[in-house]
């Protein structure tokens, strides 16, 4: 063998080590029990790189903007890992916008009792993006303290004005938006593996200040976006969209609970019309349970608005819910007759993220949902313990303010600041011996503080900083 073949043989061998690296990277999950579409990201733990490496943000104020602040963290590039040394809400005139890749907001970091953000919602338009243990309450302020109209006030945005992968929003609140409480959009560039777990989104404002009025919106599926997954989260005390999907769309919905709903069929899972595009649901092990507002009516969990392509389908197993109230009852008995049996109805999931099939059965879901859902559930703020209740004793409304009128959702919860000082792990990105790095296995021991339950980690590290930027 000459030199050059030799050396392109040792090149072919080192390309060949490296493409398996990332893959083994990119096969681990996000943190341990993470499941779904785009729950196997990488964050910003920098392990996609041949040497990981990441940058930790220090959030050591609750200021908009300027060091030390979230936004500070959000706006740089590169991997990165925004940790908080503070607790309390950040008034976001502005949205508070994810452009560029390979970050993690690690809220549980924060002391007790956690990050809120309140005004500007959180938007992602880019790839490999944890968010964790924050809540977002966008409220019903006037327009001189947010920058955005009030029919484009969401609580949580993921649009795909860039592509838009490997994305996982989990143990997340949102609550009290003027539009949807969460939104995804394909826009130009698309969106696809993208999971939301262990969410709670509940009181999207009525009668509030939108300007086409009483508008009170859960989640919206855009058209064209694909591969995404939502599991173990509550959407409460929402009128319409539990969830509304447009063509083009493919979702696993598995392990949810659905509370008070606006009176009327069509307000869970409502499907559009189009027989050009194809649209993919699996929906499994769900809890639809009527609150004071259902009224009489007992809506099916899927319908779709008229036509379907020939090769939609829909697989519905084991569902509790006002038109199937018992599991002895027949799986379809839960569906609209808008969804014709034949050939669309399936007998074998049809869009399966592989992380999802051992479910729990609906009850099972039901209580594991109401303790486990939101930000930092063994630390709940006011807001999450109340929703939580009124799901467990059918009682609660939908909000048409936070606070100021008769049906109001008892005005801004306490919010303490206060502050800890965070000693970074040594050697961060080492490997902690389970395929994280040592600063990821670091961020693992404050999950299962605030999740109420241990996680696969190591312990924390002494205080000695080794190859890691950290920035104040």
């Amino acid at each position: 063998m000459n030199q050059v073949q030799s050396n392109f043989s040792r090149l072919l061998l080192f390309t060949v080590l490296l493409i398996g690296a990332a893959d083994s990277a990119r096969a681990l999950p996000a943190f341990p029990g993470a499941k779904g579409f785009g729950s196997d990201t990488v964050g910003g733990s920098g392990r996609h790189l041949s040497n990981p490496s990441t940058t930790v943000f220090k959030v050591t104020n609750l200021n908009d903007t300027g060091s030390g602040s979230l936004r500070n963290c959000v706006e740089a590039s590169g991997p990165r890992v925004c940790v908080f040394e503070v607790s309390g809400t950040i008034r976001a005139y502005e949205p508070v916008k994810i452009k560029n890749p390979y970050i993690t907001i690690a809220g549980q970091t924060s002391p007790s009792p956690g990050i809120t953000i309140r005004g500007g919602r959180i938007i992602i338009e880019t790839h490999d993006v944890v968010v964790q243990h924050i809540r977002v309450r966008a409220g019903d302020d006037p327009a001189n303290q947010v920058a955005e109209e009030p029919q484009n006030r969401d609580g949580l945005s993921i649009l795909g004005f860039n592509p838009v992968y490997n994305v996982i929003v989990d143990h997340v609140s949102v609550s009290w938006s003027i539009d949807e409480l969460i939104s995804l959009g394909a826009k130009s560039a698309g969106v696809r593996d993208v999971t939301l777990s262990h969410v709670i989104g509940a009181e999207a404002l009525t009668c509030s200040i939108h300007p086409e009025g009483c508008h009170s919106m859960g989640l919206l599926i855009g058209e064209g976006t694909k591969n995404i997954t939502i599991h173990n989260s509550l959407f409460a005390h929402n009128g319409d969209r539990n969830v509304r999907l447009k063509t083009d769309t493919e979702l696993e919905f598995v392990n949810n609970v659905v509370y008070n709903w606006d009176n009327g069929a069509g307000r869970t899972i409502n499907g559009a019309d189009s027989t050009s595009k194809v649209q993919k649901f699996d929906i499994v092990g769900n809890y639809y349970k009527k609150g004071p507002e259902s009224g009489s009516g007992s809506p099916y969990i899927l319908r779709i608005a008229s036509n379907l392509h020939s090769s939609s389908r829909f697989y519905v197993v084991d569902n509790i819910c006002p038109q199937r109230t018992s599991s002895s009852q027949n799986d379809w008995a839960a569906v609209d007759s808008s969804v014709p049996a034949n050939p669309h109805r399936s007998s074998s999931r049809v869009t399966p993220s592989g992380t999802l099939s051992n479910p729990l059965s609906a009850q099972e879901a039901f209580d594991y949902v109401l303790a486990k859902a939101g930000a930092r559930p063994a630390d709940r703020d006011a807001v999450d313990v109340r929703i939580a209740n009124d799901v467990k004793k059918g009682t609660g409304s939908h909000k048409d303010c936070v606070s100021g009128c008769s049906r109001s959702a008892g005005g801004w919860p306490s919010s303490p600041v206060n502050r800890r000082t965070l000693t970074i792990p040594s050697n961060p990105n080492g490997d902690a011996g389970n395929g994280y790095t040592r600063l990821e296995a670091w961020l693992h021991t404050f999950s299962g503080e605030v999740e109420g339950g241990g996680t696969d980690t190591v312990p924390p590290m002494p205080p000695v900083i080794i190859g890691v930027e950290v920035v104040n």
